[in-house]
Parts: C-alpha cells; sequence; structure tokens
C-alpha cells in the first residue's frame, strides 16, 4: 500500500511539474517602453561659436542605438535648447527657424540638424553656456525626464 500511495505521489509530482512548464520564455524587447533600454548620443561641431555681429553655425549630430548598441532607424528625435539651468530656453534656431525641430534617424541612427545663433544676440555681459537637448521620442511621448536623452553644449563667447 504504501509503495502504491509513493508512485500515485511521484506521479502526481511530475505531472503537476510538467503542466506547469513553459517552453516559449524570451527577454523582453531591447526597444520596448518598458525598459527604455536606449543610449542617445551626441555632438556639436564646432562647440564654441564666437558672436560678434556674425550669424554662427554649429551641427549637431545624434545617434540613438539600443542597448546592444544595434541603430535604431526611423525613430524620432526632438531637439530642444535649454540654457545651463536645463530649462527651456530660445537663443537660437534650427534649420527651419524653429526654437525646436523633430528629425528621424537614418539607417544607422544618425541624425544632424544645423543650429544657428544670431550675432545679434544680446550677451547678458559674459559668455553664456547654452544646451541642446536631444530626446528619443517613444511612444509619441515628446517631453519628459525618462526619456532617452542627451544634451549637447555649445559655448556662446562675445568677441570684441
Amino acid at each position: 500500500m504504501k509503495k502504491i500511495l509513493f508512485l500515485l505521489l511521484i506521479a502526481s509530482l511530475v505531472l503537476a511539474v510538467s503542466s506547469c512548464k513553459r517552453t516559449d520564455v524570451g527577454d523582453p524587447p531591447w526597444d520596448g517602453p518598458a525598459g527604455y533600454n536606449f543610449l542617445v548620443e551626441g555632438s556639436a561641431s564646432p562647440a564654441v561659436l564666437l558672436v560678434y555681429g556674425v550669424q554662427h553655425i554649429s551641427r549637431i549630430t545624434v545617434r540613438a542605438t539600443d542597448a546592444k548598441g544595434t541603430p535604431l532607424a526611423g525613430r524620432t528625435i526632438l531637439f530642444q535648447q535649454a540654457d545651463s539651468t536645463l530649462l527651456w530656453s530660445e537663443i537660437g534656431f534650427f534649420e527651419n527657424s524653429e526654437p525646436t525641430i523633430k528629425k528621424t534617424t537614418d539607417g544607422n541612427g544618425l541624425v544632424t540638424v544645423t543650429f544657428y545663433i544670431s550675432g545679434d544676440y544680446d550677451f547678458p555681459g559674459t559668455d553664456l553656456q547654452m544646451y541642446i537637448r536631444a530626446l528619443l521620442v517613444v511612444d509619441g511621448r515628446i517631453d519628459g525626464l525618462s526619456l532617452p536623452q542627451d544634451y549637447i553644449s555649445i559655448l556662446l563667447m562675445h568677441a570684441n
């Protein structure tokens, strides 16, 4: 009797374990909204603009990849201006004469935008550190600290 009970117990355990077994468990998608495993990196060239009655131009380049380094093609990047306190500002303008602009990454996850600053800008008496904020738009969201982003630094110098 004990042997039969023992065999029944073993059989029921085997059936219970095999019925709960998962066969298709994978990692969540790298570009899924739950993880935000993106990297947004940018640079400005030139990063120092000497302004004295002349309009100056800097090219901003941003690269968007997932956490594995795979380029994110066809993604929207929002470019905004920020001052040294990282608050939104409007000092210069992007290629379409707007203070903000949206661009789409190419097949290599790259996007380039031209930033202009006028020589007529009224300096506050000292050089000005300003930033271009590049945000990766996820699920239609275009603002918020939870979105992948990078700040590209530009120094505006009033040269006499």
